[in-house]
């Protein structure tokens, strides 16, 4: 247990007492936090998720236009990382 503004915060679940009342508890579920980094990342369509290929930041002079074109555009994340990014983005995707 954890003491937090606002009460004692115990393994995820946080109780409310009312002074008025004799110990009535409200338990709810924590919020979930979308990772920022990973939101900036990937895109959520109705397959899995999507991302922006690498490689194409800068130094692109010494890179042969195909190569370039070939980086364009976006690509689907793997099916074995797919559970990995949506824990990451826990909430409805834009």
């Amino acid at each position: 247990m954890k003491r937090v503004a606002g009460g004692w915060l115990n393994r995820g679940y946080s109780s409310k007492t009312t002074s008025e009342t004799s110990r009535t508890t409200e338990k709810f579920m924590p919020k979930l936090k979308t990772n920022r980094g990973a939101a900036k990342r990937f895109r959520r369509t109705a397959d899995g998720f999507k991302h922006k290929r690498s490689n194409k930041a800068h130094i692109l002079t010494k890179m042969s236009p195909k190569r370039k074109r070939r980086l364009k555009g976006f690509n689907s994340v793997s099916p074995a990382d797919v559970p990995a990014v949506k824990r990451m983005i826990p909430k409805k995707g834009r």
